[in-house]
Parts: structure tokens; C-alpha cells; sequence
């Protein structure tokens, strides 16, 4: 019975009916309170069905029952939370894979990107909830380093050491690492590409660091894998804004406003700041409208990843 109860949930799972998923492990949870394995399961399934604190409580529950087994509870758990509680999560999710590292040799590359991944997290906790802490800047230098060590080719965590170096004023190396990031995704096949969301704050890393010819490039190249990002569309047009194009800045903040709007009819949420921003660029370039279509396939024809290091 447990067995047939587990496939159902998956099942509904895999198509996306969280609802009913849930009722089968809540069902297999009432008569194994301690099955750990499916407490996990429906934690995860709670985090991408909304419900945080659900999700929250079964990951704590699951620690206590087995607190050394599955990293990936406490990496999830780590999300749910803030300051010394996510720190603490983290830390012992990197306990037990360093541990895997070890007991699983065949599984060492997947084993060291969640590593990176997860010291990566511990890092970005320090340059933000506990960037107070008198050791910060230490601590987050040394989690950064151990995450490079452990997976020195993966582009986001080039993303996060670049923007630890531009926090600490360190123009050139960050701008030496931005490069190393954007040669790594060159020469990756188009499946092997991180997510849009890593290479678009490449883009907004560049033209941080002033290189306003290679941002708009960068961007322009996003534009060929996904069209309908509202961020892809601000930051391509304050490039060409900086560039002192302002027919172009127009044409892409007339798009990222035609998505802006799109995105409050569709009752989505975006992020307040970045919909700001949009704003007062569009105010500062003459009160630009939202464009009533989207764009020329022509916009971005420029072959904007094929960058090279400067």
C-alpha cells in the first residue's frame, strides 16, 4: 500500500498536481510518521507548491529524526530561512557532502557542484543578512575560494566572486573573472548554458564595470534564447543609454515596459525595484511608452555571445 501510495503522489507530482500529490503524502506520512525519505519528498514538493512554512516544518522534523543523512534536506531547509538559521543549514549540508565526496568517488564532478553551489550560498549570506558580522568579509572570501576550488569552471559562481570583488573595490579582478565567465559559456554546447538568469547578471556585471560595447553585445545574444525578460530588455537599454544611443534605449525600454504591463495583466510578480528602474529610464528618456508588439527579429541579430576577453 505504501508503495502504490508513493506512485500516485509521484505521479501527480510530474504533472503538476501539487494538491492532490500532497494528500498521498500526507496519507503515507499518517501511517509512517517517521519516513523520513517521503517527509523529504513532500517537503520539496511544499517548497514549489508555495508553501514555505509546511515545507519548513517537515525539513526540521526530518533533521531531527536523521540528522545525518541527505545533504539536500538542509540545502532546502537553508533556503526557507535567514541569517544564522540558513547559515547553520547550509554548513551541515556541506558537512554531509564533503562526507559523500569521499564514500562516492564515482559521483566526484556532481558531488563538487553542489559543493560550490552550497559554499556559494554560505557566501552570499555574509555579503547580505550577515554582512554586519564583524568576520564577514573574511568568512565570504573564504567560502567563495573553497566554492572556486571545488568547481572553477561553473559560470554563476564566477557571477558571485565577480560581484565580491566589485564590492570590495577591485575593479580589474572582478572584470578578469566576468571574462573567465563569459569565455567558459562560449565554449559550452546551447544545452550546457547555465540558466538566463546567470548570464543576463554577466550582462549587468559588464556594464558595471564600464564595458558598455561588450554589455550590449551580451545582451542582444540573450535576446535570441528568450525575449520576454523584463530585465534583459532595462539593461540593454540603459547600455545603449550609456552608449548615447537613444533611439535603441527607446526601442528596448518600450519592450521592457510592454512586458512590464503584460506581467500585471497576467497577474504575475515582478520585482518592485527593477519595474522602478524601468520606469524612471523611460521618464529620463523622454517618457518612452510601452511598445504595442513585440520586437523586429532583427533587433539582435548581432552575435552577442561570441565575446572575447578584452
Amino acid at each position: 500500500k505504501i508503495q502504490q501510495l508513493q506512485q500516485h503522489a509521484v505521479a501527480c507530482a510530474e504533472r503538476f498536481e501539487h494538491d492532490n500529490a500532497l494528500k498521498f503524502y500526507e496519507k503515507i506520512l499518517e501511517l509512517q510518521p517517521d519516513n523520513c525519505d517521503v517527509m523529504d519528498a513532500c517537503a520539496e514538493l511544499c517548497v514549489d507548491a508555495a508553501k514555505p512554512e509546511l515545507a519548513l516544518t517537515l525539513f526540521t522534523r526530518s533533521m531531527a529524526l536523521k540528522p545525518e543523512e541527505n545533504p539536500t534536506k538542509y540545502l532546502n531547509a537553508a533556503q526557507l530561512q535567514t541569517g544564522h538559521s540558513a547559515l547553520g543549514c547550509f554548513q551541515k549540508g556541506v558537512q554531509l557532502l564533503e562526507r559523500e565526496l569521499q564514500q562516492r568517488p564515482e559521483a566526484e564532478a556532481e558531488i563538487r557542484a553542489r559543493l560550490s553551489a552550497a559554499l556559494c550560498s554560505i557566501a552570499e549570506l555574509y555579503m547580505t543578512d550577515l554582512c554586519d558580522e564583524e568576520t564577514a568579509e573574511t568568512e565570504c572570501e573564504r567560502y567563495m575560494t573553497a566554492a572556486q576550488t571545488h568547481n572553477p569552471q561553473d559560470p554563476q559562481m564566477c557571477v558571485q566572486f565577480a560581484n565580491l570583488r566589485l564590492c570590495q573595490q577591485r575593479p580589474e579582478d572582478a572584470k578578469n573573472i566576468v571574462y573567465k565567465a563569459v569565455r567558459i559559456i562560449n565554449a559550452l554546447e546551447p544545452d550546457d548554458k547555465p540558466v538566463l538568469d546567470c548570464q543576463v547578471q554577466i550582462g549587468k556585471l559588464l556594464l558595471e564595470l564600464g564595458q558598455y560595447d561588450e554589455a550590449v553585445e551580451w545582451l542582444k545574444g540573450i535576446l535570441e534564447l528568450d525575449d520576454e525578460w523584463i530585465e534583459t530588455w532595462y539593461l540593454l537599454g540603459f547600455g545603449h543609454h550609456l552608449q548615447s544611443d537613444v533611439a535603441n534605449a527607446q526601442h528596448c525600454i518600450a519592450q521592457a515596459l510592454r512586458l512590464v504591463r503584460k506581467s500585471a495583466m497576467e497577474g504575475d510578480d515582478e520585482d518592485e525595484e527593477l519595474v522602478a528602474q524601468v520606469q524612471a529610464l523611460s521618464e529620463e528618456l523622454g517618457g518612452v511608452q510601452p511598445a504595442e508588439g513585440p520586437p523586429e527579429p532583427d533587433y539582435s541579430d548581432d552575435e552577442g555571445e561570441d565575446m572575447v576577453e578584452s
